[in-house]
């Protein structure tokens, strides 16, 4: 990923860019906001760290980077850096994150990990359109429809602290039905499986066609801090069910996951048992 860090600490922006760097990155950093922001402004960049030190208020840095995107490009990642802020302070201020210093570098990690998850989403909803779709009647939408409100989940991180997860669903055999067993019957796959995904939904929930293998559900503002692993098992348990009375040469061999936003942090993921709050290093106590 193309890197910028915005940051007066000499010392932070040494470690930061040391690990980084070690970790295939390319780092840029600047100790001047003014500066720093120009050089965001002109260069795309995936993921910017900003400490606003002295000022509190990280917003006016942000708002001045979105403002200065091109039309169709996406947000980078913008993540806070700060000795005691909490990552309330930062959502709510357009950032994806908070990461506390002094440095620690397992919770460098995890936030790198989360922009790297996100921006991989958000490519995705760039890429081609998909070869194949599910029947519309199926009540799924499509991939540039779903974009929008995957977009506005997130936007609504930022404005209203809201917390929203998507649950993605792929086909991990779908190539290999479609080769050994035709288009027909990949298409068949496909319809089968929106159907029984409209089915498990909640109302609430959205499902979209995000790619040829793959399907997302947007879980909108889960009340309860098991919600969404409630929902995850649920899922998990009756589309195990629906693919093992498939034939065998059109058995899906399917993989789930699920992010939070604005974060993309991974909350849980097949082989997951977890129940119950994640820790996060980069966020404060």
């Amino acid at each position: 990923m193309r890197i910028m860090i915005i940051d007066r600490d000499p010392l932070s922006i040494k470690l930061m860019t040391s690990k980084l760097t070690q970790a295939g990155h390319e780092v840029q950093h600047d100790d001047s906001k003014q500066r720093g922001v120009k050089a965001a402004m002109e260069g795309k960049f995936d993921c910017i760290f900003v400490d606003p030190a002295p000022l509190t208020d990280v917003r006016p840095v942000v708002l001045e980077i979105w403002r200065a995107l091109d039309k169709d490009q996406d947000r980078p990642y913008v993540v806070m850096l700060s000795k005691n802020a909490k990552r309330e302070d930062a959502i709510s201020r357009g950032c994806n994150d908070l990461l506390l210093k002094p440095l620690d570098h397992e919770a460098l990690e995890t936030v790198m990990g989360n922009a790297a998850r996100l921006n991989a989403y958000c490519e995705t909803f760039r890429e081609k359109e998909n070869v194949l779709t599910p029947d519309s009647a199926l009540g799924v939408l499509g991939k540039k429809a779903f974009q929008q409100l995957f977009l506005a989940s997130i936007d609504r991180g930022f404005r209203y602290g809201e917390r929203n997860c998507v649950l993605f669903i792929k086909i991990k055999n779908f190539d290999d039905i479609l080769k050994n067993s035709g288009k027909d019957a990949a298409l068949e796959a496909l319809d089968k499986l929106a159907d029984k995904i409209s089915w498990i939904r909640r109302q609430s929930d959205v499902v979209g066609h995000i790619a040829t293998d793959s399907f997302g559900i947007l879980l909108q503002r889960p009340l309860y801090e098991t919600e969404v692993f409630d929902a995850f098992s649920r899922f998990r348990e009756k589309i195990g069910e629906f693919t093992a009375t498939l034939p065998d040469d059109r058995k899906l061999d399917i993989g789930l996951s699920v992010i939070e936003m604005p974060y993309g942090a991974l909350v849980c993921q097949d082989g997951d048992t977890r129940f119950g709050k994640r820790e996060n290093k980069s966020e404060s106590a």
